[in-house]
């Protein structure tokens, strides 16, 4: 089959999967006797081969954006399209064009009815169907060269419970029928993704409506020029909840395996002409997910497909135009962020916002004024994912970065990114994964030596030398900072170390356009981790900041991370650490004896636990409030033993939270969460001398470094890390001055009353729903309060929210709902994600402002 526009040809070819003996709703298979077909002779299309206005399917797109109508010459016989002879010209993001002849790429370069190749765009719209006028009247193919043979084939092995591997604009997907259980199941084990959702593809808004509730905003979202994945509230009853327009009857339900124990769907619409002809023969939803084994990327490459996944498809639809960008699909949502209607109070002037960051003594001479009025809810697009249709358009930057030098950023070490800072915009690159695989890394540094050659028009081999400064993440261990580091060291530019959190606060400041010499922010950074100022793990932060520097004010109780990142996949690992921070066993015992918790816990190596916790070994103290959403979580019984994605458990907690009834007082009474200060007669070193004092009590098989096996699983000559020793290094981890002045001393969050409540609504056998909800109220409750005690540090009345954390839905409405009840304006991500996707923008915009200081 080959496109009239520009001749791509596409076939399908068998996977190398094992046959299934079922294939999963009872129909026979359909036999293949030709796999790959033949180019198309001149007249499969016509001899003309024309597309004027009057027969132009102008949906027929090579980057999933809309080109505008064509005149009759402008397909002429002269094909004249691209610049300067490069088919690279042409897209942006994602294929490339298939070579043409000579005289296809001529001096004229001629395409639309003004002769501008800008019609071409660069990076998403969708494309109504074809008019049977723009395939000719016979509309024919396959053996006869006739496209829809293929696209026969491919709908009806789908029906039939096929995998079916489909090669796109900007990598290849995995697709099989949504309402098979059989099919999804089978492409989660051959994918090995076990539990993270699949996304969806629909036909129309017509067909999601029977599955999800659609608002106008999603509606519009879905059918506007990116296409993303929009993540939508799913109804319970899903296809039995309505007949779709035009079908005469209702649909069967997504399976259960598609998104397990989710409240949304992520579904998105055709937005290529491949996609339009093979749903418009079916009507139930398609998963469609990224064609790859779990951690590593999107194949884009034929040959790549066929051997990676060759034995995940039973089948593989292919063409031959490169790919020459790999892009995945964006994913978006809608929230609500409540904003008050009265007038916030003036920022003061008459102190510099540096004074406020490097002197201690320096109060504000006002405080925040209390609004009682009602706020009201404005929905907002929130950005989860940003890549297909959203990258890399420009972002602008604020008054104040005009004339900054060409800095580039080079992100974190998951969902990474990387940003161009030039010409006073910021081009932040698409979503590119977690760089631990390294396949991703190689990816990685494949699309960055692509965006300087593109961008700064330099040739591959001296694309570095456009830059002019490098910034990077302060984890010294982070790939993406070694090889920013090499990159600097080799071309001798200018390094900046930007710490994570402080990125985080800055990517929101600038895509909400706050101009440079703006007073500082109280910036509330919510994730998993991030390597800290103190070489401890942060990750619930709430700092005074600005672009040039940032000063901690409060954070979360730090605890172990007993494993280090086992804590990430084993959520209770996180509830064992929450609690043994904040009572004894012996205490939990007495009270909570007959909690399954606990008997859970009890079966865990207590012994060999406290020990590693006491002695530092592999267990990092952190302020993460990620790993305090897994801890509870767990607790609840929430995949407790093990996740299989970062994040699982507390995503599936969200889900049970009742919405109807989160701020109803009278029956979900919020978890409490204490807000107390570091000073010189408060320390840790007790509860730790404690832990110290349990260890000895485990017995001599614990003290000798022996598990219950007797095994030895660390080095138990390291005595170096004594308990006094850990004591400082704990308060080194809490205190932030040595001030005497109290009102410098670091707050904390302290979680053993909400840990108390907790033990005893799970003793009294309360629901998991309840839980959930009176924890999301207490911790956007103790998150408003400390922004109140921390108040009199600040002049602004901008609280900045960001971080993963903050991507849970409760979370974010609820808190800002409570600032604006305060007064206090929400700033929140729109344009970038809140996760770390987000952080080589702010990584940037912190160079560039050290950078105009200097």
């Amino acid at each position: 089959m080959a496109c009239p526009l520009c001749g791509p040809k596409i076939w399908l070819e068998r996977g190398n999967s094992t046959a299934d003996a079922e294939v999963g709703n009872g129909e026979e298979e359909i036999s293949i006797t030709s796999t790959k077909f033949s180019p198309l002779n001149k007249g499969g299309w016509g001899g003309e081969k024309k597309i004027a206005t009057n027969n132009n399917p102008s949906d027929i797109a090579t980057n999933a954006t809309k080109f505008s109508p064509l005149n009759k010459g402008g397909w002429g016989d002269e094909k004249k399209i691209a610049t300067n002879n490069n088919p690279s010209d042409i897209a942006t993001n994602a294929t490339k064009f298939s070579p043409l002849d000579k005289a296809d790429w001529g001096d004229e370069k001629k395409i639309a009815t003004n002769n501008n190749p800008s019609d071409i765009a660069t990076n998403a719209t969708k494309f109504s169907p074809l008019n049977k006028a723009g395939w000719g009247d016979e509309k024919k193919l396959a053996t006869n060269n006739n496209p829809s043979d293929t696209i026969n084939i491919v709908s009806t092995l789908l029906k039939q419970g096929k995998i079916i591997a489909i090669k796109g604009l900007g990598g290849i997907h995995l697709a099989c029928d949504a309402t098979n259980e059989t099919a999804v199941q089978k492409l989660r084990s051959r994918k090995q993704r076990y539990h993270k959702p699949f996304a969806l593809m629909a036909r129309d808004i017509s067909i999601i409506e029977q599955y999800c509730y659609l608002n106008e905003t999603e509606k519009e979202l879905l059918k506007s020029a990116a296409a993303p994945i929009v993540l939508i509230p799913q109804k319970t009853g899903q296809g039995n909840e309505g007949k779709t327009e035009n079908l005469g009857e209702r649909l069967p339900p997504i399976a259960p395996s598609v998104a397990p124990n989710q409240t949304t769907l992520g579904f998105m619409l055709p937005y290529t002409p491949l996609h339009h002809l093979i749903l418009q023969n079916i009507d139930p939803p398609i998963v469609l997910t990224s064609g790859n084994l779990s951690d590593e990327p999107q194949c884009i490459d034929n040959e790549e497909a066929r051997i990676k996944l060759g034995k995940i498809a039973d089948y593989l639809l292919l063409h031959n135009r490169d790919i020459i960008n790999r892009i995945d699909d964006s994913v978006v949502r809608v929230i609500e962020i409540c904003k008050n209607t009265t007038n916030y109070p003036a920022i003061p002037e008459q102190t510099d916002s540096r004074d406020m960051l490097n002197n201690q003594n320096v109060l504000p001479t006002t405080t925040l004024t209390k609004h009682t009025s009602h706020p009201y809810a404005n929905k907002t697009i929130q950005i989860l994912r940003r890549a297909r249709g959203y990258a890399p358009a420009p972002i602008n930057l604020p008054d104040g970065f005009q004339n900054v030098p060409h800095i580039l950023a080079m992100g974190g070490e998951l969902k990474n990114t990387f940003c161009l800072l030039r010409d006073g915009k910021a081009i932040l690159s698409q979503h590119l994964g977690d760089l631990e695989n390294g396949a991703a890394f190689s990816a990685y540094q494949n699309t960055l030596e692509l965006y300087l050659s593109l961008f700064d028009r330099k040739p591959i081999a001296n694309c570095f030398a456009a830059a002019q400064a490098i910034a990077i993440d302060k984890h010294p261990e982070y790939l993406s900072s070694k090889l920013g580091k090499e990159i600097a060291a080799a071309q001798g530019l200018k390094l900046y170390s930007i710490q994570h959190h402080h990125a985080h606060i800055a990517a929101c400041l600038v895509e909400n356009g706050i101009p440079f010499d703006a007073p500082p922010v109280l910036g509330i950074a919510l994730d998993g981790l991030g390597y800290g100022d103190d070489g401890t793990f942060w990750g619930g932060e709430f700092l005074l900041a600005d672009y040039r520097g940032f000063k901690r004010l409060g954070m979360f109780k730090p605890v172990a991370m007993i494993g280090g990142a086992q804590a990430i996949y084993q959520p209770w690992r996180n509830t064992y650490s929450q609690l043994m921070a904040g009572f004894t066993w012996a205490e939990l015992q007495e009270k909570y004896g007959n909690l399954e918790l606990l008997h859970f816990l009890d079966k865990k190596p207590r012994a060999l636990l406290n020990q590693i916790i006491a002695k530092g070994i592999n267990s990092p103290l952190t302020s993460s409030a990620g790993r305090l959403f897994d801890g509870v979580a767990a607790a609840m019984g929430i995949c407790r033993e093990e996740s299989s994605y970062e994040g699982q458990a507390a995503i599936e907690m969200e889900g049970l939270v009742n919405r109807e009834k989160l701020n109803n007082l009278e029956e979900y009474e919020a978890y409490p969460i204490a807000i107390r200060k570091l000073d010189s007669q408060e320390s840790w070193d007790m509860q730790w001398r404690q832990m110290d004092e349990k260890v000895k009590q485990e017995g001599n098989k614990a003290n000798r470094g022996e598990d219950k096996n007797g095994d030895v699983p660390y080095s138990s000559t390291d005595d170096s890390k004594t308990g006094t020793e850990r004591d400082r290094k704990i308060n080194d981890t809490i205190a932030i001055s040595s001030n005497s002045d109290s009102d410098t001393k670091l707050l904390y969050l302290e979680t053993r009353p909400l840990w108390q409540s907790i033990l005893d609504d799970l003793k009294d056998n309360i629901p998991k729903s309840v839980i959930a909800t009176k924890f999301h109220q207490g911790l956007a409750k103790a998150i408003v309060n400390m922004v109140n005690q921390l108040s009199h540090h600040h002049f602004s009345n901008r609280v900045v929210l960001t971080g993963g954390v903050f991507q849970n839905r409760i979370l974010l409405e609820e808190v800002s709902s409570r600032l604006a009840a305060e007064g206090i304006v929400a700033l929140t991500h729109n344009l970038v994600p809140p996760n770390d996707g987000s952080l080589s923008l702010g990584q940037s915009a912190i160079a560039a402002a050290i950078a105009i200081d200097s």
